[in-house]
């Protein structure tokens, strides 16, 4: 349902038979405040006839300008806080999975006075949430304000996607924080893609929670590292908690605080890891180099990576406030990555996404060649797939492409994302030359042009043929 949707909706359904049937839920409230209230009793009403949904996603419209609607809109506060966790309680009762995006905005319009709360905006609240020291209530939460327990909220949910800032504001903390820990035996996934959250509830949330069935963790933050902007992920809590939870086998984290540049002297902290999507300085860390010795108690470094499937390293969310980067950071992964095992089979992808540098890196690789490149050094590596900014895309990848593919000599097959027509490049005679040099090379796949699908070219041709095979649109 879109944030359209007329009140008279929800009764509607309730009436209709086929409703029951129903197993997830799609609602976007509207972008005005003054009809947030009336929608969100609605929905809740709904969802109490339901009962067999298990899954729910809810957003929010941006806000309208008051001039494109007449007057200025307004939300009691505290009506609000009742009505949207009422409406959260009842959806996480009968769902296994909810996503919660938006909705970032409504602070702007409660009538209450930021002084009357001490603090609605994160940025000026001195709140924290730690776990209690001495409370009768095992399970309870406290805020550092010495204000009432949060009581542990059992539920049953199964993935949490949050992707809203107001549930981090102080006046919804106890209730995102005492959800999280009361899912603390069901939760296997969890999302936090959060912008404008200060760094000091990061820690607090690192150190507070503790999910011991969690398989699958992500975390989106478009902060650049090194700043001191206030609402960059902390490392070293973050950290703390990888290694608290050493059932998560998905990791992706974009936008985090630089790790340390030495990696520690220790086993992996994450031994059924299966995938990794991380920003280059931070794979050292989470896969241990291969030359650290371990204790004889720790499993030797085969075993500690014998799940992992898929690796890949991006500079997205460094560059969208910045044109320059620099690549060299790439050079610290691949070295983990040449370190791991030969014969592995990953699936490696690169996302170079500056649109600047770029060429150059890709250039100096080339120009370094198999022996001194250290892609040319990879052996655990199945299929690699490079992906360029779409952006700005550079016309030079023409001139070095073909050489830069010539430095996968133990990739079976490899896959080029840059947005521009690189067939030019593929001649026959340089598609015959890798097929030579790189014995191991079964296929390419490459930009064509634009809106096509990928041109595909088998190196040891189709049908018992010697000559490599095209195959436009595969």
């Amino acid at each position: 349902m879109s944030c359209t949707t007329p009140f008279e909706t929800f009764q509607a359904l309730k009436m209709s038979p086929w409703v029951t049937s129903l197993r997830k839920l799609h609602y976007v409230f509207p972008g005005e405040a003054d009809k947030l209230l009336k929608m969100a009793a609605g929905l809740h009403g709904l969802v109490n006839h339901l009962g067999h949904i298990k899954a729910a996603n809810i957003g929010f419209a941006l806000p309208l300008v008051p001039m494109f609607y007449g007057e200025e809109t307004s939300v009691d506060k505290s009506s609000w806080v009742a009505a949207f966790t009422g409406l959260l309680n009842a959806l996480i009762a009968i769902c296994s999975e909810i996503e919660i995006s938006g909705g970032e905005w409504v602070q702007s319009y409660y009538t209450d006075s930021v002084a009357d709360a001490e603090a609605t905006d994160l940025q000026t609240s001195e709140l924290a949430f730690l776990p209690q020291a001495n409370s009768d209530e095992e399970d309870a939460l406290v805020l550092q304000d010495g204000t009432a327990p949060i009581q542990k909220f059992e539920n049953q949910l199964a993935a949490f996607h949050i992707k809203s800032e107001m549930l981090f504001h102080p006046i919804f903390g106890d209730w995102t924080f005492s959800t999280l820990h009361g899912a603390r035996a069901t939760l296997t996934v969890l999302t936090l893609n959060l912008d404008s959250t200060l760094t000091k509830t990061w820690r607090s949330l690192f150190t507070t929670l503790d999910l011991p069935m969690l398989s699958k963790f992500e975390i989106y933050n478009i902060n650049i590292p090194g700043t001191n902007s206030g609402f960059v992920v902390p490392s070293t809590e973050l950290l703390c908690f990888l290694s608290l939870h050493p059932t998560i086998m998905n990791l992706l984290l974009h936008g985090v605080e630089n790790p340390p540049e030495t990696p520690p002297e220790r086993p992996a902290i994450l031994p059924n890891l299966v995938s990794i999507s991380v920003d280059p300085l931070w794979l050292p860390t989470i896969l241990p180099n291969n030359r650290v010795e371990l204790s004889d108690a720790a499993a030797n470094f085969q075993d500690q990576h014998q799940h992992l499937q898929s690796i890949i390293i991006h500079t997205d969310l460094r560059v969208m406030r910045r044109k320059q980067y620099d690549y060299d950071f790439f050079d610290v992964a691949l070295r983990t990555i040449v370190d791991l095992p030969a014969g592995k089979g990953i699936t490696l992808r690169l996302r170079l996404m500056s649109t600047d540098g770029t060429f150059d890196w890709i250039e100096k690789q080339a120009q370094m060649g198999p022996t001194q490149s250290l892609l040319g050094q990879i052996s655990s590596v199945h299929t690699i797939s490079i992906e360029t900014s779409r952006h700005s895309p550079d016309p030079r990848i023409l001139t070095t492409i073909v050489d830069f593919v010539q430095l996968l000599r133990g990739v079976h097959h490899v896959e080029l994302d840059s947005y521009r027509n690189l067939a030019p490049a593929f001649t026959p005679a340089k598609l015959k030359e890798l097929a030579k040099t790189c014995p191991k090379m079964q296929t390419i796949r490459y930009s064509y042009s634009f809106g096509r699908s990928p041109h595909l070219v088998h190196l040891r041709g189709i049908d018992g043929s010697s000559e490599p095979a095209f195959l436009d649109g595969k």
